[in-house]
C-alpha cells in the first residue's frame, strides 16, 4: 500500500506537484530514482524490475498503488512493470487510453494509477477484471489502496486534516508535504498514520516532486531513501538539468 498526494494546477508557476510514500515489505530491495535509457526517471524494484512512480522526459508523472482486494494471483504480471510501461506514453490522456486498451489483454492484480501532466490528471482504478477512470479537477487529490479521495479511508482523511490551508508558494508547500509524509502521531490508530512502521512492512521511501511544464524546465525532485520521519530528503533536481539527451 502507498499514499499519494496530488496538488494539480494549484500554483500557476508549478502546476504539477506530487508527494508519495512507498510502503513495501522490508525484505524487498529497490534502487533510488535515476534516468533510464528509455527517458524515464524512476526508482527500480529489484525483485520484479518495475517501478512504483516515475517521470518521463515528456513531463508525464505516473504513480502506482496496490488496491485492497481478495484477488491476489501470483501468476499475473507485476504491477510495477505496468507502471513502467505507462511511463512510455506521451501525456496523461494517452496513458489512460493505453491502459484501457491494455487491461483486457493482460490481467494484473488490483491496483490504482495516477497519471498526470501539467494540463490534465486522471485516477485509474483496476479491480483485476475491469478498469474505471476518473478525471481529476484542479486542486488536491489523495490516493491510497481504495478509490481516489475515499472519504472513509483513515489515512486519506488524516492527511486532509494536515493539508488544510495549502500554501501558495512552492518552498512552503514542499516543507508542508515533507512534514505530512513523515507524520505518525502516537495518538493515532495505526491505519491513520502517514508514515508506517509495521512488523514486516512499512514506509521504505518518500518523494516530493514538482513539474512546471513538459520540458521539465525547473523540475524539482526530493527523495528520502528510507522512512521520511528519520531520513532527510535529498534534492535530486540537478539530474533533470543534466539528464541524457
Amino acid at each position: 500500500m502507498c499514499l499519494c498526494i496530488l496538488v494539480h494546477q494549484w500554483l500557476d508557476s508549478t502546476p504539477l506537484i506530487m508527494a508519495a510514500n512507498r510502503e513495501e515489505h522490508y525484505n524487498r530491495p529497490s534502487l533510488p530514482p535515476t534516468w533510464r535509457p528509455e527517458g524515464i526517471f524512476a526508482g527500480s524494484d529489484q525483485r520484479q524490475g518495475g517501478t512504483w512512480q516515475g517521470i518521463n522526459d515528456r513531463g508525464l508523472l505516473v504513480a502506482l498503488t496496490n488496491r485492497v482486494s481478495t484477488l491476489q494471483d501470483a501468476n499475473r504480471r507485476s504491477r510495477g512493470l505496468l507502471c513502467q510501461d505507462v511511463l512510455q506514453q506521451a501525456t496523461a490522456r494517452t496513458s489512460v487510453d493505453w491502459l484501457l486498451h491494455h487491461f483486457p489483454c493482460e490481467p494484473y492484480n488490483p491496483c490504482n494509477l495516477l497519471c498526470a501532466d501539467a494540463e490534465e490528471a486522471f485516477a485509474v482504478h483496476y479491480d483485476g477484471h475491469q478498469a474505471s477512470v476518473q478525471s481529476l479537477s484542479p486542486g488536491l487529490h489523495l490516493l491510497a489502496d481504495t478509490d481516489v479521495n475515499d472519504p472513509m479511508h483513515p489515512r486519506i482523511q488524516h492527511a486532509l486534516t494536515l493539508l488544510q490551508d495549502l500554501p501558495e508558494d512552492w518552498p512552503t508547500l514542499r516543507d508542508m508535504l515533507e512534514s505530512v509524509m513523515a507524520d505518525h502521531h502516537e495518538e493515532l490508530i495505526p491505519p491513520a498514520s502517514i508514515c508506517i512502521h509495521g512488523e514486516r512492512a512499512g514506509t521504505l521511501s518518500s518523494s516530493v516532486i514538482a513539474l512546471r511544464d513538459r520540458s521539465l524546465s525547473e523540475a524539482r525532485f526530493h527523495f528520502a531513501d528510507g522512512s521520511p520521519c528519520s531520513t532527510p530528503y535529498t534534492d535530486l533536481s540537478a539530474q533533470f538539468s543534466d539528464r541524457p539527451s
